[in-house]
C-alpha cells in the first residue's frame, strides 16, 4: 500500500510540474521584446487564457494531491522515528 501511495505521489508531482512547466513556457514564447502576451485575435486570447488556467489549477491540485499522498507514504516512518525521539 505505501510503495503504491509513493508511486502515484510521485507520479501526480511529475506530471503536476510538467503541466505547470508548459504553461509557463507557452506564455513566456509568446512575449513580445517589451514584455507583453501577443495573440491573433482577442477571442483566440481569452480562450488561451482560460485553457491555460483550467491546466494550471489542474497541475497544482496535482502537485498538491501528490505530495498529500507522498507525506501519507512516509507517515509510520515519521511516527517511528517522532516516537524515538521522545523515548
Amino acid at each position: 500500500m505505501e510503495v503504491m501511495l509513493r508511486v502515484a505521489g510521485i507520479l501526480l508531482l511529475a506530471i503536476g510540474i510538467v503541466i505547470r512547466y508548459i504553461i509557463s513556457r507557452r506564455k513566456f514564447n509568446r512575449r513580445n521584446p517589451a514584455g507583453l502576451e501577443q495573440f491573433t485575435s482577442f477571442e483566440r486570447s481569452i480562450g488561451v487564457r482560460i485553457i491555460e488556467l483550467i491546466f494550471s489549477l489542474t497541475g497544482a491540485i496535482f502537485i498538491l494531491t501528490g505530495g498529500i499522498l507522498l507525506l501519507f507514504s512516509y507517515k509510520e516512518e515519521i511516527d517511528g522515528f517522532l516516537h524515538a525521539q521522545t523515548a
